[in-house]
């Protein structure tokens, strides 16, 4: 009977042990399941944020794009300034010059081709004036020598 009594004894920790064998088992089983729920919930999160930032490039982007083209124009805009001042400054020394050296009257608004004639005109005349002054000089020098030489 002891036999029995120890049979037993070591049946009912067995019973035990395959019994908490088994809540470990479904506590495992729990566990997984959690944990599966909690990947599957990070993988729909992660699918949402690659979405929204997917969104947010192409936001940004176009962000992008629209402050380089407003930067362009802002650049060209400057640049047609600038050149608008450059064409007038140009016209106002022509005039100058034509009024100075009276090579004639301009109108105010003056093409590229014809301030280019005129300022080709303006040299080729005070090319002739340069021209006219060193004979002048010349003149003189050998009207003084005569003066000194017949004196």
């Amino acid at each position: 009977m002891e036999w029995q009594t120890q049979f037993d004894k070591n049946l009912g920790v067995l019973k035990i042990q395959i019994s908490k064998g088994e809540r470990d088992i479904a506590d495992n089983i729990t566990q997984i399941e959690i944990l599966n729920k909690k990947k599957n919930d990070e993988s729909r999160n992660i699918g949402k944020q690659h979405a929204e930032a997917e969104v947010l490039k192409s936001y940004f982007l176009t962000i992008g794009n629209l402050v380089m083209e407003s930067f362009m124009l802002i650049g060209h805009l400057f640049f047609m300034q600038t050149y608008r001042e450059l064409e007038k400054e140009r016209d106002e020394k022509i005039q100058t010059l034509f009024h100075d050296y009276n090579l004639g009257t301009i109108g105010s608004s003056i093409s590229h081709e014809v301030a280019r004639q005129m300022t080709q005109r303006a040299e080729l005349r005070l090319k002739q004036l340069l021209k006219d002054i060193e004979d002048k000089k010349v003149a003189c020098v050998f009207c003084n020598w005569l003066k000194f030489v017949f004196l």
